[in-house]
């Protein structure tokens, strides 16, 4: 269990190590965790193995990404890096050095699992954010802006849109009591991280990306020249490997992961107008999916979109029932 008194100088105790954001400081949190279980080394893996384990989310050049993670934790003497190959890496845990001390008081195997409830970036959330309203001994007020340049982007992309669905599921978790009040966060009370994650709750459909396998190739191929070799949603024809395949009611919207009734083939832009995250509601019922439906599908011009829920996994999740008519 992380308690209160422990958690309070985090944010302090953070300046002091000279890293750049918290994201560094949290690979190396949780590296220290599974060294207290007896696994001091890490790997030989790349950004795909971190991802899984760690709940960090998918990212584009994860493997270079993964480099420049870690290479400042190597440089202060927290970590040893070798390369088994280009892609692959071997990461040796050492003695903290003193201006990590502190964090081996923190570092705790329960860490790795809460990554699963709350995922590694809301991991970090909390405890920056629970740090500073305790340090204030106050609700703490602050704006998403301000936050990312004290403390660094996520995976170096802008994360304000997300953070919404972050505070709600460490609310419904009982770790951080977080509201928003006229364009500001207002963190009002903070608890004990408890040493088990029993009777809390997985929001997969909120966050998609570490409870799931990526799709095979095999399968998205089987899906583009299903589709025609065509975007569902515009009819744009696509070429190579540039398409993707999407997810026709949305994974945090509680769509199936791996159902090919939910997989549709989508051009990037396409795919990026279909990313709802704010006003949702319940995401579990919301049907903003719908503002941008599949006009083809499986080569056929779309009559109508229906709804139906399956198990998938032992979990009730919801998928389209499209109708067609001529090609």
């Amino acid at each position: 269990m992380i308690q209160r008194d422990v958690l309070r100088p985090f944010v302090s105790e953070y300046d002091r190590t000279g890293l750049a954001s918290r994201e560094k400081l949290l690979a190396y949190l949780l590296l220290l965790s599974r060294a207290k279980s007896g696994q001091t080394k890490w790997g030989p893996g790349g950004y795909s193995e971190f991802e899984h384990e760690f709940a960090w989310g998918s990212i584009k050049n994860g493997d270079r990404y993964l480099k420049a993670l870690l290479d400042p934790l190597e440089t202060k003497g927290c970590i040893s890096v070798r390369p088994e190959t280009p892609r692959r890496l071997i990461v040796e845990v050492a003695e903290p050095p003193a201006r990590f001390r502190y964090f081996s008081s923190v570092a705790d195997p329960a860490l790795l699992a809460w990554t699963r409830v709350v995922t590694a970036e809301g991991l970090s959330l909390y405890l920056v954010l629970g740090s500073l309203c305790l340090s204030d001994e106050e609700p703490f007020e602050f704006d998403s802006s301000w936050f990312e340049n004290r403390f660094g982007k996520w995976r170096d992309t802008a994360r304000a849109k997300y953070y919404h669905r972050l505070f709600e599921n460490l609310t419904s978790n009982g770790l951080l009591e977080v509201r928003k009040v006229d364009g500001t966060y207002v963190v009002v009370s903070v608890s004990d991280l408890p040493d088990s994650i029993a009777g809390s709750e997985r929001q997969s459909f909120y966050y998609p990306t570490f409870d799931r396998p990526p799709l095979s190739p095999p399968v998205c191929a089987r899906i583009w020249e299903a589709d025609g070799r065509k975007c569902v949603y515009c009819g744009v024809t696509l070429v190579g490997g540039a398409y993707q395949v999407d997810h026709v009611i949305p994974l945090y919207m509680n769509g199936a992961r791996s159902d090919e009734r939910n997989l549709g083939t989508s051009c990037d832009a396409c795919n990026a107008r279909r990313k709802w995250f704010k006003d949702l509601g319940d995401p579990r019922t919301s049907d903003r999916w719908r503002e941008v439906l599949p006009h083809t599908w499986r080569g056929r011009v779309v009559s109508d979109v229906e709804e139906a829920e399956i198990e998938e996994d032992g979990v009730q999740r919801r998928v389209p029932v499209i109708s067609t008519g001529t090609t």
